[in-house]
């Protein structure tokens, strides 16, 4: 099968669909579209003429967003630069629109994180709508596995005809792949730690904290609040992008965090006094930290090991690893709406053989079982996994860690020395199939959508 790629305007030398020069983003070689189909195998075209009409319906014609590169607070420009020309190819059924968003898996509607970002699914809708591509032949991929029941209820929920959704969703499983092609691009450390390599221990924990949300936040303030942070390895850079470190929480958090406190307090709140006394002491520990919190440098900043430039997502120090028991991962948010997303940092520390527990989406551990990895009830109670609301697995993965932290060192090494064997096969599943899969569901797609 070949693509044909039709572009309206370059960007920073490259072809990106629907750019704005307001909005300079850093690409990432590894997370363009173009690279993908290159790195998979795929043969296409690339066509920016505007007179070019005469199309090859036996291949597939694809307009793509690359919608990773953009600001989605602002999704007006999008449609504003797509050409007259390739419109009417569009609305004449002849070029689809692909929307490429595998890099992260948000929910559809986002709660709990920037208030700008909650309704982008809609907002695309809403826009494509108004500007006349409603109709036209449009897909979404995004990095939810549970993208097409979640769509689903998106659409009921917010009433969208069948005429303007989308013909296709696919969710994504990208950023194990992506995580995988830096590693054998030599994008990350000096060397790379060998599962059969166990140094002594030194620190509890490994917890990695670059870019700033609320529930990142929240776990590295309830780590502060129970003096976890001393005796483990925890960075905390305050950035909203790559290296635009913050100087103060922005007045978005400080809003959500009025939201919390008043649904918490509110009468319609079904928590127990328990729970409630909890949630509170948390609130107030956090509205202290945020206000007086200051960065903590480990994964970043001036760190000898990155030689390489590219985005931080690949970045580690293999000496982490070696001197921890365990990840304590924070995914990109707790997907309150439902989305199952596992990003580079869920996999990192498969990569690196080490054990984890995982602030994230509900079945985040059910799903890594699902793609064949361990994960470890050894550790952990695991039953956290399951629970269906965002701040209880925040609570339940606090109390793990602590339990864990609590134990003596010999019981500690124990419990490391029973995984080796897990770790072992985690370190080699992800380097013999995690860009094979990749491959396999990055083809599919294109398959599904040619039939279409």
């Amino acid at each position: 099968m070949l693509i044909n790629l039709y572009y309206d305007h370059p960007a920073n030398g490259e072809n990106y669909n629907g750019f704005s020069s307001i909005h300079p983003d850093i690409i990432n070689p590894l997370m363009n579209f173009q690279y993908n189909l290159k790195d998979v195998g795929i043969e296409f075209n690339v066509i920016t003429d505007k007179n070019q009409t005469n199309i090859d319906e036996k291949n597939l014609n694809l307009y793509v967003i690359e919608l990773v590169r953009h600001n989605l607070e602002d999704l007006e420009y999008i449609f504003k630069n797509i050409s007259l020309e390739f419109k009417k190819l569009m609305t004449d059924n002849k070029l689809k629109l692909l929307f490429y968003f595998p890099d992260t898996g948000m929910d559809l509607d986002i709660e709990g994180n920037s208030y700008a970002l909650r309704h982008w699914c809609l907002n695309l809708h809403t826009h494509a709508q108004k500007h006349g591509f409603g109709a036209v032949k449009k897909y979404l991929v995004t990095g939810d596995f549970l993208l097409q029941q979640n769509y689903q209820k998106f659409v009921q929920n917010n009433k969208i005809t069948s005429t303007h959704q989308f013909s296709q969703v696919f969710g994504l499983s990208y950023n194990d792949y992506l995580y995988h092609d830096a590693l054998s691009q030599g994008y990350v450390g000096q060397h790379a730690d060998h599962p059969d390599q166990v140094p002594y221990k030194t620190k509890n924990f490994l917890c990695y904290n670059y870019k700033l949300s609320m529930s990142r936040l929240m776990i590295v303030s309830e780590l502060d609040r129970f003096r976890l942070l001393q005796d483990s390895l925890v960075s905390w850079n305050m950035a909203l992008s790559q290296n635009v470190p913050l100087q103060s929480l922005p007045a978005d958090y400080y809003d959500m965090l009025r939201e919390m406190y008043q649904n918490l307090n509110s009468s319609e709140c079904s928590m127990s006094a328990a729970e409630k006394e909890y949630f509170n002491a948390l609130l107030d520990h956090l509205h202290h930290f945020a206000k007086h919190m200051k960065p903590i440098y480990l994964d970043w900043h001036l760190n000898k090991h990155f030689t390489k430039p590219t985005g931080v997502e690949v970045h580690f120090d293999p000496t982490h690893y070696a001197s921890t028991y365990f990840s304590l991962v924070t995914e990109t948010g707790l997907s309150e709406g439902g989305a199952l997303h596992l990003s580079e940092k869920i996999f990192k520390p498969l990569a690196h053989g080490h054990p984890l527990i995982v602030v994230g989406s509900k079945n985040s551990l059910a799903q890594l079982r699902n793609l064949g990895y361990y994960t470890f009830p050894e550790f952990f109670d695991e039953s956290y996994d399951n629970l269906p609301e965002g701040g209880s697995r925040v609570k339940a993965v606090v109390e793990q860690v602590i339990s864990f932290c609590k134990l003596s060192k010999k019981e500690k090494d124990h419990r490391f020395n029973a995984v080796k064997e897990k770790l072992k096969y985690n370190w080699y599943h992800f380097r013999k199939n995690a860009k094979k899969e990749f491959c396999k569901n990055f083809t599919n797609i294109f398959a599904s959508i040619h039939s279409d």
